[in-house]
């Protein structure tokens, strides 16, 4: 995974292969550029949908590592943020594609509304 120009290895591994594993579902170390999931033991996780949730994490995960890449070694370590940025960036993208603007198609912003259709 290329984030803001670094290469990214995503891996998944049990708790029993990666002990940091014990305490959380993933973590990013930014030292060797891996982003490490835990693997769901479907016998005793409660998540239905494992494909879902591996994508929630993954997301948590690359959130710290573009605020590395980014230089905000702050904003990287705070997990209040990182876990917004995550939950709400799939609505973001959704938005984002609604925006149509372009060339001659785009309102004059001075006063006019615009239709959000």
């Amino acid at each position: 995974m290329n984030i803001l120009g670094t290469e990214y290895k995503i891996k998944i591994r049990s708790d029993k292969e990666d002990s940091l594993l014990c305490n959380c579902d993933g973590y990013c170390d930014t030292t060797v550029k891996e982003i490490t999931i835990r693997e769901i033991d479907k016998e005793f996780d409660s998540v239905k949908d494992l494909k879902v949730f591996q994508d929630n994490v993954i997301r948590h995960e690359m959130i710290h590592a573009f605020f590395h890449e980014s230089g905000l070694r702050d904003y990287e370590l705070d997990e209040t943020l990182v876990e917004f940025l995550a939950i709400q960036l799939p609505k973001l993208a959704k938005i984002s594609e609604q925006i149509t603007f372009c060339n001659n198609n785009r309102p004059d912003l001075k006063g006019d509304e615009v239709n959000e259709n």
